[in-house]
């Protein structure tokens, strides 16, 4: 991650739609807050199981962020979270980028399962995750309240025997 990617992810994460799909509380949050979070999730530090990068496409452009957080021992388990700036999303991009994360996390980084919690409404993402090759485990029934009522929280993982690598080209 470079200093300059951190304005538009700021600037991505405090959009409506993007904060409607990533905190149960849709309200702009502090640039600097949010500065701090992308560093912290990319901090790479060497013996940790944690990970954090920006995605860009072959051209340059920035186009999102991955992370694989809370990385533990010795269950070595992570949480995924993405994000995919709004210019860049239904172009398969998202289930890209997750596959590439979920092979770090597996082949480099010694995790054996792999998490993330999605809210039922964001068909996009529950797509994107199906196709990376996480499998639902669960529900948190009316975890979330957005436009009106209440939503459920998906939960979902894959394991290291689980998965399936891309294909490299």
């Amino acid at each position: 991650m470079r200093a300059s990617d951190l304005d538009p992810l700021a600037g991505w994460w405090n959009d409506p739609q993007t904060l409607a799909n990533q905190t149960n509380l849709v309200l702009p949050q502090p640039v600097i807050q949010l500065q701090r979070l992308f560093v912290s999730w990319s901090a790479n530090e060497r013996h940790s199981r944690d990970a954090g990068l920006s995605i860009e496409l072959a051209d340059g452009p920035l186009i999102g962020h991955a992370t694989l957080y809370g990385g533990n021992t010795p269950a070595r388990s992570a949480e995924f979270a993405l994000i995919i700036g709004p210019g860049f999303r239904g172009q398969g991009l998202g289930t890209a980028a997750t596959r590439l994360m979920l092979r770090h996390g597996f082949h480099q980084l010694g995790l054996n399962r792999i998490f993330l919690g999605v809210y039922a409404y964001n068909d996009r993402a529950l797509r994107t995750y199906t196709a990376a090759g996480f499998r639902r485990e669960g529900r948190e029934r009316d975890a979330v309240f957005h436009d009106g009522r209440f939503h459920d929280r998906v939960l979902m993982s894959v394991l290291a025997r689980e998965f399936q690598p891309p294909a490299t080209s």
